[in-house]
């Protein structure tokens, strides 16, 4: 690495180092956890970098804007000192691409779904604008990457005319470009098999409990994740017992055991998918140590999702009056 390149990573991680020191601590999440409703919530973070944005809102029931101007705030500040933007680029693809879908799902519906679209992403307001335009003219309008991914998932649509396989497709073409975007880090590239795998098993024990068949299957498992899609593939005919114990050799046999069983109870993988946030939160505790690289970046971006859906999930708790108890169940496994 050239010198210039490691003054570059070296001030990045400087950057990224003072702006972990504002992340919340386990003392304020507590604090949110015990405060008596969504407005308590509000005064704790009103202490923290978010103030700013809680002042700007008159009610707990507005928080939804105020946490994506903050995600769209974090992204704006990493692509200012970082020198590869397209780091950013692999964390904010999942929102251009839910952009995409409720794009394309309009115009098969004949149905108008702005309030959908999300504000973030490097194509907000491109698809914004799509939504008044005829079909033909998304792929003429929209950057080449996700023109080619619109086109291909069309092709396959005017084949199948099935509407099941546009969120497995465009969800295809999303995972594709962000292997592309991860090429340049062993440490993303295996991060990025991670949320792969957690797609995966998922679509796999739903398609299961929903009697989906094979060829469903074959179009919504995702390709190149730590557990290879032949071999979902195969277990998919067995019952959901028996597919269960095979997932439960692989790396993920104790987040699978302990999630199934509260799927069976409750018929809700929330507890899967949280082991396997904690699971992620861990690898990504690694970036902490490297002194020069993207690691640290991407460990802070992961973070800085998962403070915001914490944020999320605790004032939608309060605002529905959950007891604490059952909201500290729900808590990830924090960065700092």
């Amino acid at each position: 690495m050239e010198v210039t390149a490691v003054n570059k990573y070296a001030y990045s991680v400087g950057r990224t180092k003072a702006l972990e020191t504002k992340l919340l601590d386990r003392g304020k999440i507590d604090r949110m956890i015990e405060a008596e409703d969504a407005e308590a919530v509000l005064r704790v973070l009103s202490e923290t970098e978010y103030g700013d944005l809680i002042a700007e809102i008159k009610s707990a029931e507005e928080f939804e804007r105020i946490l994506y101007v903050g995600l769209k705030r974090t992204y704006s500040v990493v692509r200012s000192f970082y020198p590869d933007p397209e780091l950013v680029n692999l964390f904010t693809l999942k929102y251009d691409f839910h952009n995409l879908k409720v794009l394309l799902k309009s115009k098969f519906s004949d149905q108008g779904a702005d309030e959908l679209l999300i504000d973030l992403g490097e194509i907000a307001d491109v698809v914004s604008k799509l939504m008044k335009e005829d079909i033909s003219e998304i792929s003429k309008k929209l950057p080449e990457d996700y023109a080619r991914a619109v086109e291909r998932m069309l092709d396959e649509f005017n084949t199948s005319k099935d509407p099941q396989i546009i969120d497995a497709l465009l969800d295809a073409e999303m995972f594709a470009l962000m292997r592309e975007f991860a090429s340049q880090s062993d440490f993303l590239l295996k991060l990025l098999k991670m949320y792969i795998d957690l797609n995966n098993i998922k679509i796999l024990i739903r398609s299961k409990k929903l009697a989906k068949s094979k060829s469903f299957l074959g179009y919504a498992l995702l390709e190149n994740g730590g557990l290879p899609k032949d071999d979902l593939l195969k277990i998919h005919d067995r019952s959901l017992d028996a597919m269960i114990s095979e997932l439960c050799k692989t790396e993920y046999g104790e987040i699978i055991a302990e999630g199934a069983e509260h799927y069976e109870k409750e018929e809700s993988l929330f507890l899967f998918e949280k082991l396997f946030d904690d699971m992620i939160m861990e690898y990504m505790k690694k970036a902490k140590y490297v002194a020069f690289g993207l690691e640290p970046l991407a460990g802070y971006i992961v973070a800085k999702e998962n403070e915001i859906k914490l944020i999320r999930m605790l004032l939608v708790g309060k605002l529905n009056e959950i007891p604490n108890e059952r909201i500290k169940e729900m808590v990830r496994e924090g960065y700092v």
